[in-house]
């Protein structure tokens, strides 16, 4: 039985730089426009075993996995809410390859022109409400 997985983890830029330290173990690395994906090979159940650490440290992501075996592919967003509190969501069953879609999608109209509510229904906060939610909370340190 193969359970595992390529995993695809995608982070801001400054976060990679300031934090590189957790981000061990990649296979392979880009860079687009102010993120960095990190593509992780052979992840038992799609667990990269530091996505807590990311939390804790208050480093929003995207992550992406592929089927297994005894798993299905989906995505995990963290994002950082308005309040500094992590929230972390699951999407199963979703594309296993939603990071190059969403990279495909920044590169042709740039990161602020997602729409946080395209599509879903409970939304994820999109990448440019992101950014001004971290700048407005270290103001307010």
């Amino acid at each position: 039985m193969n359970n595992k997985t390529t995993v695809r983890l995608m982070v801001r830029s400054e976060d990679f730089k300031k934090h590189q330290e957790l981000f061990f173990g990649a296979n392979d690395q880009h860079e687009y426009e102010g993120f960095v994906i990190l593509v992780y090979f052979d992840v038992l159940y799609g667990c990269l075993n530091f996505e807590l650490s990311l939390q804790e440290s208050n480093i929003p992501y995207d992550k992406s996995w592929g089927n297994g075996v005894m798993f299905i592919h989906g995505c995990e967003y963290c994002r950082i809410l308005p309040s500094g509190c992590v929230y972390v969501c699951e999407d199963l069953g979703m594309s296993e390859i939603m990071v190059d879609k969403i990279m495909s999608k920044t590169n042709e109209i740039g990161t602020s022109g997602f729409n946080d509510n395209e599509g879903k229904e409970d939304p994820i906060i999109g990448w440019s409400t992101q950014e001004e939610i971290l700048k407005e909370i270290r103001l307010n340190k």
